[in-house]
């Protein structure tokens, strides 16, 4: 199994806004719906993050509905 491909910082923002066009633009354009993003923690860890999570921990409910659609993963 490969790893997902890595989820560019302007998109993380995109999401973080709930910029549903920039994503589905993004998504179109070739990027995997399961792309990840790592980020340090407040405790020095790091955490690994999709678009899925990040939609949902802004409260983007139709950017999560739209990833859904698309195939995300919800694990």
């Amino acid at each position: 199994m490969s790893s997902p491909a890595p989820l560019p910082e302007e998109i993380v923002r995109s999401v973080q806004r709930g910029d549903l066009q920039n994503v589905v633009k993004w998504l179109g354009n070739g990027g995997q719906v399961d792309a990840l993003c790592s980020a340090p923690t407040d405790d020095g860890e790091t955490s690994t993050f999709g678009l899925l999570h990040e939609a949902a921990f802004n409260d983007h409910l139709e950017m999560v509905r739209e990833l859904l659609k698309r195939g995300a993963s919800v694990d």
